[in-house]
């Protein structure tokens, strides 16, 4: 619920429509005081528990909440923009959402195609070329940074990763 909670197009610290939740107001963001606190802490927590997810030895998915939690990135960087005024009335905070979700997912997957595969799964391209631009950015970053989550996980867990093998290698 908090992804389609990152998306819509109303603010999150106004009341949440009792018919669409089980618990009324139980998505209420302004609840701790303010939409950015609620966010900033939603992130912090998100990403504990991933990376306790992840090194478990169980499987697990992992496309879903890197999702999540680069929407909720996007997210709050588009109301703290909207907030200071660096933004103009035309973009709205869950285009910062989207942007965040794809590029997040992209910079920890290095799959150029989760922009496309994230426009697929929720219908909405708004401002695809910022959200390409993030994509492209967080690919290159991540690239230069660190491996990919893929073949981090194929280290920690001791299988083989594609790096590993040369051109040279393969040939013989």
């Amino acid at each position: 619920r908090s992804m389609q909670d990152m998306l819509l197009s109303r603010p999150l610290d106004s009341p949440t429509d009792p018919k669409l939740d089980l618990i009324a107001h139980a998505n209420d963001w302004a609840s701790t005081g303010s939409v950015i606190g609620s966010l900033a802490v939603y992130f912090v927590v998100k990403l504990a528990l991933l990376a306790f997810a992840i090194v478990l030895p169980i499987p697990c998915g992992f496309l879903g909440p890197i999702m999540t939690l680069g929407a909720a990135g996007g997210r709050f960087f588009g109301e703290v923009f909207v907030m200071w005024g660096l933004v103009n009335d035309s973009v709205r905070p869950e285009a910062f959402a989207i942007a965040g979700a794809a590029a997040f997912a992209t910079g920890m997957s290095r799959a150029l195609v989760t922009p496309l595969l994230f426009f697929e799964m929720t219908g909405q391209i708004n401002q695809p070329f910022s959200v390409f631009v993030a994509v492209i950015t967080a690919y290159l970053v991540g690239d230069k940074l660190s491996l990919s989550m893929y073949d981090t996980l194929g280290v920690i867990g001791s299988t083989f990763s594609l790096r590993q093998f040369n051109r040279a290698d393969a040939m013989s």
